[in-house]
């Protein structure tokens, strides 16, 4: 049975390769090839062997069990033949009437014998039957194992002629695979040189990397010198320009003029805070460090500086009262009460519009910011809009006299 399951395992063997496609099978593919022409070999040598062990055995068994069984029926067939004619030899000289009662007892002795003889004989009848039963299963199981032989048989030289016809498609590869051999041992040779080659120069590049390294670290530290020089070069050069620009200034009258703009921005910006809202955000006071004299950036005109005598009488009061109360501001060093003086300056102001701008300007100090504001001047308009004044009357004759007059 095990040699009959080989046989079909090496069967389906043979058929799973025939259905190989070696026709489009990949020449590079050289491992794949030579592993099945191996395996096809190894097959073959297998199916071989065991043929030769079934042709054998068949041999074999076929000549023990016919030989035995043989032996047997001849050995039965002539305790038969041979008790039969013994039985026959006793029942002849048996003859009740002219037996003595010695004889009979003998008579009965041999009756006995025959009786167990007899048995003898139906046992050995039985057991010949038996053996010739047991002769016809060997000769069925003979004639199974002979068709199942005969069945290996032709699955044997089925697969020899698979195996042939695998040789006959392997064999037109076979040049080709020596000729992929061939191609694949210079190809590992070129391959082992080209990595020496290239081991060589990866140490040669991992030197160059060392040293590249060390110039790196060597440069990093001249550069982070040359910063530390260039930082302290340019704060020299700094105090090389401050130091010039300081020589230039006490050259003569610059260092005055130069503080002296310092102070006038300062008052600019201080007056800006007033005057661009009296303005109503149309105009700032500037101070021009060039030639010295205050301009006006016009706000209406695209923010372009203009003289500050090109506004009219009422803003340029506005201008110079501005003005005034910055400085007035910026040099005080104590905190004191509002209050100052204008003296004269409104004979010249225009009556329709510069004096009541004036004016105007003045009453908002007053109401805003808490001003107290004292005027000195020979304007009869303005006794019209000033409820508390004191009046001066000057007389040729007599002394001067004073009014204190409330509205």
């Amino acid at each position: 049975a095990n040699l009959f399951s080989d046989a079909h395992i090496a069967h389906a063997f043979f058929v799973h390769w025939q259905a190989f496609d070696f026709e489009n099978m990949d020449p590079d593919n050289d491992f794949e090839l030579q592993n099945t022409i191996e395996n096809a070999n190894e097959t073959e040598q297998n199916l071989k062997k065991q043929e030769q062990t079934l042709e054998i055995l068949e041999h074999k068994n076929k000549q023990t069990d016919t030989q035995t069984l043989q032996d047997q029926i001849s050995f039965y067939s002539g305790n038969i033949d041979s008790l039969t004619k013994n039985i026959e030899t006793d029942k002849q000289k048996i003859n009740p009437e002219t037996l003595t009662n010695t004889e009979n007892k003998q008579n009965n002795a041999i009756q006995t014998e025959i009786i167990h003889l007899e048995n003898e004989i139906k046992n050995t009848e039985s057991t010949y039957e038996k053996i010739e039963n047991n002769l016809k299963i060997f000769v069925k199981e003979e004639l199974n194992i002979k068709s199942e032989l005969i069945k290996q048989q032709g699955q044997l030289e089925q697969n020899a002629a698979n195996t042939q016809q695998i040789e006959q498609k392997i064999n037109p590869h076979i040049d080709d695979i020596l000729d992929q051999e061939l191609k694949y041992s210079i190809a590992q040779q070129h391959t082992a040189h080209e990595l020496t080659q290239l081991q060589a120069t990866l140490l040669e590049n991992n030197q160059q990397i060392g040293a590249n390294q060390s110039n790196i670290k060597n440069l990093e530290q001249n550069l982070s010198k040359y910063k530390k020089h260039s930082q302290d070069l340019q704060t020299l050069t700094q105090r090389k320009e401050n130091l010039k620009t300081m020589a230039n200034l006490l050259n003569g009258s610059k260092f005055v003029e130069f503080v002296s703009s310092v102070y006038l921005e300062q008052i600019c910006n201080q007056a800006n805070k007033r005057f661009y809202g009296m303005t109503r955000q149309k105009y700032q006071i500037a101070f021009n460090s060039t030639n010295l004299e205050f301009e006006v950036l016009d706000y209406m005109n695209g923010a372009n500086c203009r003289k500050i005598n090109s506004l009219s009488g009422g803003e340029l009061f506005q201008a110079a009262l501005c003005l005034a109360l910055a400085l007035s501001e910026t040099i005080s060093t104590k905190k004191q009460r509002n209050f100052f003086f204008l003296d004269e300056g409104f004979g010249s102001l225009d009556t329709h519009i510069a004096l009541p701008l004036a004016i105007q300007t003045l009453k908002k100090l007053q109401k805003d910011e808490n001003w107290v504001i004292g005027i000195i001047s020979h304007v009869r308009e303005l006794q019209q809009q000033i409820n508390n004044y004191i009046f001066v009357d000057k007389n040729q004759k007599q002394a001067s006299f004073v009014k204190v007059l409330n509205d």
